[in-house]
């Protein structure tokens, strides 16, 4: 990855590449970023940014600032300030003011570009004359991967060692059993919907036949009552004539003889 590249990958983004989990998003990282990415160096680690250059190893060189010196493209920028300092990648300037890469300046900020002025610079840190990123494009893409997902050296070790003794190819065979045993299930579930709308046929229709032949029984129920009642009303009926009929044949049993008490009966049973 070229400088230009860079600039445009972490700008308004927070970096967070290496050191202690309880300092995440420091300007250490966005310079670690550019260690890693561009110049293809190994980080600089467990070092806050003012002792940058005493942790550097033998690639670097540290330039003083003086009134004369005027850093190049890319330099380390290595600040006075506070306790720890502050670390920054330029970009372009003259002896005046420069502008560089950032992060966390001020405190908690994204990276950005930032104009700054010589006061609080101790100097900068440059790579030796004939140290150049000679990584390929496709080293270049692993550590990007490598460094995106925070992988440690025991990760790519543990990876490399699942490619050497066959593991991955068993994953790769594990995953494609997997992928056959879903479609599978796929399958199944598709005639498993297929029944289950059959069956949710069936019981709309037995619902169907339920509610008829309950709406039957109803009527039915409702003509053996009316039945009911009509034979009750007889009934009564009856006794009525048979009450009637005791008593006119006691009162007229010694005066009357058989035949008028027929009669009289009758008469009594079409008056109305």
């Amino acid at each position: 990855m070229n400088f230009t590249e860079w600039l445009e990958s972490v700008n308004g983004k927070y970096i967070e590449v290496a050191g202690s989990v309880n300092a995440k998003n420091q300007c250490v990282d966005c310079a670690n970023d550019y260690i890693k990415r561009v110049l293809g160096l190994p980080f600089i680690e467990w070092t806050n940014a003012i002792n940058f250059p005493q942790h550097a190893g033998d690639k670097y060189e540290f330039i003083w600032n003086t009134p004369e010196a005027l850093p190049p493209e890319g330099a380390l920028m290595i600040f006075d300030i506070g306790i720890a300092g502050h670390i920054s990648v330029f970009i372009e300037g003259n002896l005046i003011k420069f502008r560089s890469m950032d992060e966390n300046y001020p405190l908690g900020s994204r990276c950005h570009v930032v104009e700054h002025n010589y006061n609080k610079v101790d100097g900068w840190l440059v790579l030796k004359s004939g140290i150049i990123n000679d990584m390929t494009d496709q080293e270049e893409r692993i550590l990007q991967v490598v460094s995106e997902n925070k992988l440690t050296e025991g990760n790519v070790r543990e990876l490399a060692g699942w490619i050497k003794d066959g593991t991955m190819d068993k994953k790769d065979k594990q995953i494609q059993t997997l992928q056959a045993k879903v479609l599978d299930l796929d399958s199944i579930s598709a005639d498993m919907l297929k029944r289950i709308e059959t069956l949710e046929g069936s019981i709309k229709a037995n619902n169907e036949l339920v509610s008829s032949w309950q709406k039957k029984v109803l009527s039915a129920n409702k003509q053996v009552e009316k039945l009911s009642k009509q034979y009750d009303d007889m009934w009564i009926e009856k006794n009525k004539f048979k009450n009637y009929y005791e008593k006119a044949l006691d009162k007229s049993a010694d005066k009357l003889s058989a035949i008028e008490l027929l009669r009289l009966l009758i008469k009594k049973l079409f008056k109305k």
